[in-house]
Order: C-alpha cells, then structure tokens, then sequence
C-alpha cells in the first residue's frame, strides 16, 4: 500500500523556500495569481481542516447573501414568482400534478414570498446543508478517480482543499453575478452566454451555450491543478481534462432527467 509522503514545494533558482506555510493572504492572492505554486506549497504540509472549511463556508454565505439581495429587488422578486407559478401550471397541463395540488403548492410559495425573513432564513439553511453536502459528495468523487484511475497518493481531505481554495473564484464570480442581476434587474443563473443572450436551456443549443462561461471554467481549472498537486503528481492535464470531464458528463445527465422533471430546474 502506497504511503503518503508531503514532499517539498519546487521553487526557481531566484525564490527562497518557505519553511512557513502560505498564509490566508498567499492563498487568497495565489490562488487568482500563481495557483501552481501556491498548491505546491500548500501539499507540502500536513492538510489543515481550516484550509478548506472557511472557504466553503464564506462562499455558502456569500451565495445565501447573494440570493436574499437579488429576491429584495421587487422587479426580480415578481419575475420569479411569475416564473415560478408558470412552472406549476405547465405541471397542471401536462397531467404531472392535480390542480387541488397546484393551488396549495401556489399558496405557500405566496406566503414564502410574504414572510421573506422566514424564507430567506429557510433558503440559507438549505444552501449551507445541501451546498455542503454537494461539495464533500463532489470531492469523493473527484478523490476516487484520483486515486483509483490515476493511482494518485493524496488524501481526500488534500482534494477538498484543492476545491474550496478554488472556491475564492466562485465567491468573486457570485459578487459579479449579484451586481449584474441588480443593475439589470433581472435574476441570473450564471454567467454564460445562454444568461446573457436568454437562450432556452431546455433546448440542445441553449444548454451547450450555458456551459460557455469562462470564469466557472477557470474556477474548475484551478481546483484540477490543485488535486494534481495533492496527488503529488506532475500532470495537471489530466486532472483538468477529469474535472472538466465529470461537470459535462453530470450536466449531461441532469440536461436529460430536466426533460421528464422540468421543476428541478430551480435547484440546477
């Protein structure tokens, strides 16, 4: 059985070896400016729980923030509720649920929409507990081809924090997706190009374009080149081509399963 070994960070001929572990200053700023440094310095040392749970939890917390101040801008507030009943009765029509059904499901959703510390209370809890079960679930995921397929010699924690360092990419991409939506006045999914042009994602062509979106894929980019580096291995390129590889596979999956179950479009 291969045993892990933290082997030393490798550094040019003009930089010093640090005895010192990045700080969270180095990881904020490397991670956007020299992330294969900064993870070859981070998979140096023992894995600290901390390198991976405040990053996990500021980006739950700004995503939580993120969505109490898009649904407080009233135009956005009413599309949504609009979208959201459209939704049902489309539902109704199709024979999927009965109206009896329809109508209670409409009232309370109107009364979430009412008592919005409630619901914003109850959405942050939701996205706190289901996002930080996505993001362990995602990184056992990405762990087990590591090691299995690509015979790498990390821990799983090393890839969670591979992850959640990549993750100060997405708390920016949702700082700018919240500005956007507000000057716009129009709530966005994300940043691609199926947003900004409102292409049907239900459509073959509306769902490539929502997979063009540059800063969520450097985001995955970075959290690969962290793993190949807590796996101690010198080939970022396969790590990227799996990341890249099992988010399109996945989308793939829930693309087709959206087709018999348009509603699970509000958790995708």
């Amino acid at each position: 059985m291969s045993e892990v070994r933290f082997t030393e960070p490798e550094f040019s001929d003009n930089q010093e070896q640090s005895a010192e572990p990045p700080s969270f200053t180095d990881k904020v700023v490397g991670v956007f400016s020299e992330p294969t440094q900064l993870f070859k310095r981070l998979a140096s040392f023992p894995p600290k729980p901390s390198d991976w749970i405040i990053p996990i939890l500021l980006l739950l917390l700004v995503v939580s923030l993120s969505r109490v101040a898009i649904l407080s801008n009233p135009i956005i507030e009413a599309a949504e509720k609009q979208k959201m009943f459209a939704q049902i009765d489309s539902m109704v029509v199709k024979g999927q649920i009965p109206v009896e059904q329809a109508d209670k499901i409409k009232d309370q959703q109107e009364k979430m929409f009412e008592n919005k510390a409630i619901s914003f209370v109850f959405q942050s809890i939701g996205i706190f507990i289901f996002g930080f079960l996505v993001i362990l679930l995602v990184s056992g995921v990405y762990f087990l081809f590591a090691k299995f397929v690509f015979k790498g010699t990390g821990t799983y924690q090393g890839v969670l924090i591979a992850n959640a360092q990549a993750a100060w990419i997405t708390i920016v991409y949702m700082i700018i997706l919240t500005i956007i939506s507000l000057v716009l006045n129009k709530s966005f999914l994300d940043l691609s190009i199926a947003s900004f042009i409102d292409a049907n994602r239900k459509e073959f062509t509306g769902f490539l374009l929502s997979k063009i979106d540059i800063i969520a894929i450097w985001s995955y980019v970075v959290a690969a080149i962290g793993m190949s580096k807590f796996m101690f291995s010198d080939d970022s390129k396969k790590y990227i081509f799996m990341v890249i590889g099992i988010w399109i596979t996945w989308s793939f999956l829930f693309f087709f399963v959206l087709k018999e179950i348009p509603f699970l479009a509000n958790f995708g």
